[in-house]
């Protein structure tokens, strides 16, 4: 339904605006309990969010309306009848809603856009799209620079259209100086130009959609139109240059499309007559037929004169030979690529992807070699510094007396390296074995305090408790290492050009549009930026469950968190960054498999950004990410009904992952390989455990070989311990959501990929 693009249905029992408010901004002298118009907003927010709870929707509707019916003639009982309004056209009651949406337009204060914009759409719900495009005409004369103007716009050409008046949408949508990056706006206008008898405007619409969005659904509905107006028009047809074609070819390329994106690159072929634009086209038509499944036959016989095309020639060669796991001829392409092109970015890549063959296998000496060649050749790109940094960690491991010094002229050379709490961490612990504690102690310390919240940081705390925090060694190297940035100024006022979309999110939060306070809010720092205003979009977003949205934006308002002490952190940026939905399942889950829920919590930030729905490529379902092929030997031991639409409810998915959580700890030992074992599998997990002894966990940590894997390790961790850091207050666990609802599982969940570990969140 249309509504649902803005608006995005809420649990119950949040925490209410009132104390929202109190979290993010000093408190008013005259905000209290004992205001009226405080326990009025408090009582609109818990009432508007219980809505969405099937056991208290009723009463909370009912208690609405009599709020709407007591308060008719201020803003408040116009805000009680928009949430009904809007409630009731969620449930397709569009004659209900449209009479409390008329009820919200007689008082609408600082909402009257959000009232006016839904009383269009209950209109249009209803079948009266005449009446509803002169709202939508009106909403477009007075909220012109609305966070909704974009959705405004596609109603009111979809209702113009309707009514038979496609020339007042094609005049509208001319209006948007935007619309050639907006494919849904783009395709209505050519509808509406071809329902005037205006076909090159239409056909030169449908091509833009076709060639500049070729992986959003319009451009599969254009292309049947574009074939019909080619029919239609003849010569008359618009006409597409060569870099537009090449765009959509690449861009399918890139997706992986491959038979789409060969069809594109044959159909260049035939235009293209420049040595290096042909052979291009003819190298991606060969490479997505070997990625498509066809041998590589036609890459080994092919051969083109262009520089940049045979050195990608070869360097895809290279990597089919690896796909069909022969490595001599792997080799060999690789050798032939560096030696005939050695400083062409794909020799760069080739030597990157040897290193990374051999690490996976864990002959580390091999893959060293290949990494060093790039640490020498191609000081600068973009693999340098992975490279040097895996070639020196295998100096380390073998304990090879070159290894400190590599690791401080790695510090100087790569200041800002995201190695750098594991590069101080290691010269702490090699100081230590020269029984140099001084110095290993000036280590910890930077560490501890430049990186207090990073896997290696915390190790670098708990080393200094082992050895104390003094005297020190000073070391030069440190000097290079820059401070974090300065904390920006939360509580500063807000800047008055952002006052007017400031207080229409607040009102929007008294009844439960946190969504839409998220985009108000998103568009007050976007003119005028400001760390408050972006902190309480965050908290916005967190109330609406966008939680993955709410620590992004709480990271642009305090920036570097993993720099900070968590003593530094404001309250609301905790909750922020570490929220705590689904609180009182995780406890009940995590007590019955005897699993630290606080790890379980720091296992859904990752996995899944405590969206329930989350499907990975994968096939992994749910908050936990749990595997359909894992689920079913796991609920049978909890003498649980399984079904694939079951994982999506928390409940049942909390139960089985804590379950197998509890397992990989049982036989692995460590929540370290426990979490490895979680991310990459078991079978992997004991082979790199048998790769050698380590001397320590943050040694095996370092020295897993595949990146996600080792990023999600420590960021699960680093998780973990925030969590226990900042404590799941009693505060916290009123706030999370219990979701008492009853369950209903999705018809079809949309497939969202699971996060890719990295240090950035």
């Amino acid at each position: 339904p249309a509504f649902a693009q803005t608006q995005t249905p809420k649990p119950p029992a949040k925490k209410s605006a009132a104390t929202k408010k109190a979290a993010s901004q000093p408190k008013k002298p005259d905000a209290t309990e004992a205001d009226p118009t405080t326990r009025l907003e408090r009582e609109l927010s818990e009432l508007t969010h219980q809505l969405e709870a099937p056991s208290t929707a009723n009463s909370a509707e009912a208690k609405l309306e009599t709020i709407a019916k007591a308060h008719a003639a201020d803003e408040y009982g116009s805000r009680a009848a928009l949430a009904l309004g809007h409630y009731e056209l969620g449930k397709a009651h569009a004659p209900k809603a449209a009479t409390w949406l008329d009820a919200a337009l007689k008082h609408p204060g600082v909402l009257e856009e959000y009232a006016l914009f839904w009383h269009a759409q209950a209109l249009r719900q209803a079948g009266h799209n005449d009446l509803a495009l002169a709202d939508l005409e009106n909403f477009r004369t007075k909220f012109a620079d609305s966070v909704m103007a974009d959705v405004a716009l596609q109603a009111y050409a979809e209702a113009a259209i309707a009514t038979g008046n496609p020339t007042r949408a094609v005049t509208a949508l001319n209006t948007y100086a935007k619309i050639s990056q907006r494919p849904n706006l783009l395709l209505l206008r050519a509808q509406a130009y071809e329902k005037t008898g205006q076909l090159q405007p239409a056909a030169t619409d449908y091509l833009a959609i076709y060639y500049g969005s070729p992986l959003a659904d319009e451009a599969r509905l254009s292309a049947s139109r574009i074939a019909a107006l080619s029919r239609q028009l003849g010569e008359s047809f618009p006409t597409t240059s060569v870099a537009e074609q090449t765009a959509r070819a690449e861009a399918l390329y890139d997706a992986h499309r491959w038979r789409e994106a060969s069809a594109e690159f044959d159909a260049l072929l035939a235009q293209v007559t420049a040595p290096p634009d042909a052979q291009h086209a003819q190298l991606r038509v060969i490479e997505c037929h070997a990625a498509d499944g066809a041998s590589a036959s036609a890459l080994t016989n092919a051969s083109f004169s262009d520089p940049d095309a045979e050195a990608e020639r070869l360097y895809t060669l290279s990597q089919e030979y690896r796909n069909e796991k022969r490595e001599p001829e792997m080799l060999t392409e690789i050798s032939t690529v560096a030696a005939r092109f050695p400083q062409n970015h794909w020799t760069e890549e080739a030597l990157f992807q040897a290193g990374n063959y051999f690490l996976v296998l864990l002959n580390r000496a091999r893959a060293a070699e290949y990494y060093r060649q790039i640490a020498q050749n191609f000081s600068g790109e973009k693999n340098a510094p992975v490279a040097e940094w895996r070639a020196i960690w295998t100096d380390y491991l073998d304990q090879k007396p070159e290894a400190v010094s590599e690791l401080e002229a790695y510090i100087q050379k790569y200041p800002t390296s995201p190695n750098l709490p594991d590069a101080l961490y290691f010269l702490g612990r090699a100081a230590e074995r020269a029984n140099n504690s001084g110095r290993a102690r000036s280590f910890y310390v930077k560490n501890s305090q430049r990186f207090p919240q990073t896997y290696f940081g915390m190790h670098s705390a708990e080393r200094l408790k082992a050895i104390g925090s003094e005297p020190i060694e000073p070391v030069a190297v440190l000097s290079s290492i820059p401070d974090p940035p300065p904390l920006m100024a939360l509580a500063d006022p807000v800047p008055t050009a952002a006052t007017e979309r400031w207080q229409r999110a607040l009102a929007l939060r008294t009844v439960a549009f946190d969504s839409s306070a998220e985009l108000e809010l998103r568009a007050a720092f976007a003119s005028v930026p400001s760390p408050r205003v972006i902190l309480e979009a965050a908290d916005a977003a967190i109330d609406a469950q966008h939680f993955a949205a709410g620590i992004s934006l709480a990271r642009m308002a305090f920036p570097q968190p993993e720099a900070r002490q968590p003593s530094e952190m404001p309250d609301p940026v905790i909750r922020a960054l570490y929220p705590v939905p689904y609180l009182p399942i995780v406890n009940r889950a995590s007590s019955r498999n005897n699993v630290d829920p606080m790890l379980v919590e720091g296992i859904m930030r990752q996995e899944s950004a405590f969206i329930p729905e989350a499907v990975s490529t994968a096939g992994a379902v749910g908050l936990m990410q749990v595997l359909p092929k894992t689920a079913p030997h796991l609920a049978r031991r909890l003498k649980l009904r399984y079904s694939r639409a079951r994982l999506f409810d928390p409940e049942f998915n909390l139960s089985l992952g804590t379950l197998y959580v509890n397992d990989l700890l049982t036989q692995f030992g460590s929540p370290e390989a426990a979490l490895a074992a979680y991310n990459a599998g078991e079978d992997r997990v004991e082979a790199w455990q048998a790769e050698r002894k380590f001397s320590e966990l943050p040694e095996f940590v370092e020295s897993i070989p595949f990146s996600q894997t080792r990023d999600y390790v420590q960021i699960v961790l680093r998780n973990a311990a925030m969590y226990h850091l900042v404590g799941a207050t009693s505060e916290s666990v009123a706030a999370a959501d219990p979701h008492p609802r009853s369950y209903v599982p999705p018809p079809t969940p949309k497939p969202r990929p699971r996060r890719a570990a990295s240090r950035g969140l």
